[in-house]
């Protein structure tokens, strides 16, 4: 049985996934879940004009359909607008082209405009009973009602569709790790000039960093004194520098293998605080506090400004808060 640890990171996975896929990725993402939660699930080819007749996706007797929708760059209003007349569309193709049909699904990561809400209720009714012959139960899933069926899946099923898991946490980060958790919020005396400088919102953008990493590194950069004040107390007055490196080294090598930047920060938490980081709170702002702290040093990803490439490094300038 997968831990709360593993849950989380799969769970991280399938949010980012659901959420910032669009069009046939979207549909393939959504696909794919369903033929490892439902055995005989099938999701029919388009063919010739009538295309897939409605049905993005049907369970091995007939009796459920699903018809996906992955949000587009249109704006709110009009997407809202889109979505209600998409789904009256496709649920009249698939009452009209599959006669076993009982259950409706509409999986999108679009929203429920105010629109599309109204087009659920009316569609509701009609096709309840007695206003129709032909009863349809109609069922809108996003986010949750999808991962509740994935979160169904043992640990080997799962990482077929999500990315495994990464590895434990480097011995050689427990030490400020841990030093930073006995800190607190206890800093007092003259700091040097930090290190540490602001994460610029472009480069976040740029980077397509998740709200989430946004409010971790804003968490984590509330105690970037008290790392600096870590560093200053050390013997090895290299240690900064051998840190920053090997955080580096293992950014690269995590880039070899995934592109995601949001799985790359989960992997770079993990390989600081190791896989089970969030169970305790001040551990995980320690965490939080290291990436942040090293994030420019470290040159970790694209920076809009600059033209060459994000893994090729740079000289690091001190800039203040």
């Amino acid at each position: 049985m997968r831990d709360a640890a593993w849950k989380d990171w799969y769970y991280f996975q399938h949010k980012d996934k659901f959420y910032n896929s669009s069009g046939n990725l979207f549909e393939k993402y959504v696909s794919d879940v369903l033929k490892q939660v439902y055995p005989g699930f099938m999701n029919p080819n388009p063919a010739g004009s009538s295309g897939d007749r409605g049905c993005d996706g049907i369970s091995g007797d007939g009796k459920t359909v699903y018809a996906c929708y992955g949000k587009t760059n249109t704006a709110q209003s009009s997407r809202d607008s889109h979505v209600a007349e998409k789904i009256g569309d496709d649920l009249e193709r698939a009452v009209n082209n599959w006669s076993r049909m009982k259950t409706w699904r509409f999986v999108t990561n679009a929203g429920l405009g105010p629109s599309t809400v109204n087009k659920i209720i009316d569609l509701n009714e009609q096709y309840s009973e007695p206003k129709t012959t032909r009863p349809v139960k109609i069922e809108i899933w996003e986010c949750e009602e999808l991962w509740n069926r994935l979160n169904r899946l043992d640990e080997k099923q799962i990482s077929l569709i999500l990315p495994p898991a990464p590895h434990a946490q480097d011995a050689r980060f427990v030490d400020i790790v841990e030093a930073i958790e006995r800190i607190g919020g206890d800093v007092t005396g003259t700091l040097p000039k930090p290190r540490i400088g602001k994460v610029s919102i472009q480069k976040m953008d740029y980077n397509k960093i998740s709200e989430l990493n946004r409010i971790a590194f804003n968490e984590g950069r509330q105690r970037a004194k008290e790392i600096e004040r870590w560093f200053e107390r050390q013997t090895d007055t290299q240690l900064y520098d051998t840190k920053a490196e090997l955080l580096k080294e293992h950014y690269r090598e995590v880039c070899k293998s995934c592109s995601n930047s949001n799985e790359i920060l989960e992997r770079l938490y993990v390989y600081v605080g190791g896989p089970d980081f969030r169970y305790d709170e001040s551990r995980k702002m320690a965490v939080y506090t290291v990436i942040s702290y090293f994030f420019d040093r470290c040159d970790i990803f694209k920076d809009p400004n600059e033209d060459s490439s994000h893994l090729e490094t740079k000289e690091s300038n001190a800039v203040t808060d």
